[in-house]
C-alpha cells in the first residue's frame, strides 16, 4: 500500500497530510474520487491531462462513464486510476535491479 500511495501522491501532487490519512484502498478511492469530482466540475482539461499522464486509456474512461450513472463517474475513474497505479508498482517490483549484486557472473 505504501508504494501505491507514493505513486499516486507523485502522479497527483497530493499533499502529504491527505495521503497520511489513507490506510486502505477504500479510503484511497474515496480521496481520489473527491478530487476527480472536483476536477470534473472545475477543470476537466486538467483531469484529462492527468489521465493521459497516468496512462489511463481515454477510450476505457469514456466507455466506463457511458455505462454508468452520472453520479458514479468519479468513483469509476478513481478505481481505474488505482488499478493503473497498482500495475505500475507491480511492474517496477518485477523488473527492479538488485543493486547489491552487480557483479557479472561468467
Amino acid at each position: 500500500m505504501k508504494e501505491i500511495l507514493a505513486q499516486i501522491s507523485k502522479s497527483f501532487e497530493l499533499k502529504d497530510e491527505l495521503i497520511a490519512k489513507v490506510d486502505n484502498e477504500e479510503k484511497l478511492i474515496h480521496l481520489l474520487s473527491l478530487y476527480i469530482q472536483e476536477l470534473i466540475n472545475t477543470d476537466f482539461e486538467h483531469l484529462l491531462y492527468l489521465l493521459y499522464k497516468i496512462d489511463v486509456g481515454e477510450k476505457k474512461v469514456k466507455e466506463a462513464i457511458m455505462n454508468s450513472k452520472p453520479e458514479e463517474a468519479h468513483i469509476i475513474i478513481a478505481k481505474m486510476i488505482l488499478k493503473r497505479e497498482k500495475e505500475k508498482v507491480e511492474t517496477r517490483k518485477k523488473y527492479k535491479v538488485n543493486k547489491e549484486n552487480t557483479d557479472w557472473i561468467f
